[in-house]
């Protein structure tokens, strides 16, 4: 047995006014052809008129647009940092971001800047991982600003697009310096992330 397909569509409040309007255009007419028309053409819109604001919620979820459920900002901040070798590095994860357990992090923008001794250097890495969600790394441009109080300042900003969890590492930021001289600071590394939580994926 063939079942037919039904259609279904909807219309806003300004678009039901213009064919109103339509409508009405129609009836100022005197033609005779037109005035038969209209006898047909009036019951048929006042029936449609009924029919317009039932949709089947099944069909409505099948385009609905999920928007972001919850703001999510957070900046970090240390004075210190772990040698090794001939390097020293700071490292933000897992529990320093404060990821809900059932929620995925979808970061938008990324910004981070540091204050280091003059000439060196420091390469900005961010990993966004989670179950169901893959791995992707990233590598934020840091930029020299100029040399405040004897300390270098460099900084780097930028849009992104990833998703991440909590746990079990989570987002991770990595500032790797190519120096272990101590610095002399209360705040030598920041990172502020701006996005929105929302449902993991089923």
């Amino acid at each position: 047995m063939v079942h037919p397909t039904y259609f279904v569509y909807t219309l806003d409040a300004h678009e039901i006014v213009r064919v109103i309007e339509a409508t009405v255009s129609i009836i100022s007419s005197n033609s005779k052809e037109v005035q038969v028309l209209n006898r047909l053409f009036i019951p048929l819109m006042l029936a449609f008129a009924l029919l317009v604001p039932v949709v089947d919620a099944a069909a409505q979820a099948k385009v609905q647009i999920t928007l972001p459920e919850v703001p999510y900002q957070k900046s970090i901040n240390t004075n210190v940092w772990l040698t090794s070798g001939q390097n020293s590095s700071v490292s933000f994860s897992g529990i320093n971001w404060q990821i809900p357990v059932n929620k995925v992090l979808v970061i938008e923008h990324v910004s981070a800047r540091v204050r280091v001794n003059p000439e060196e250097k420091v390469n900005v890495s961010i990993t966004c991982q989670g179950q169901d969600l893959g791995v992707s790394e990233h590598q934020l441009t840091m930029t020299f600003q100029g040399q405040f109080d004897g300390f270098d300042r460099l900084a780097g900003s930028s849009p992104l697009r990833c998703y991440t969890r909590g746990t079990p590492a989570g987002l991770v930021v990595g500032f790797l310096r190519n120096s272990t001289s101590a610095i002399n600071l209360d705040v030598s590394a920041e990172v502020s992330v701006t996005g929105y939580l929302a449902d993991p994926p089923k």
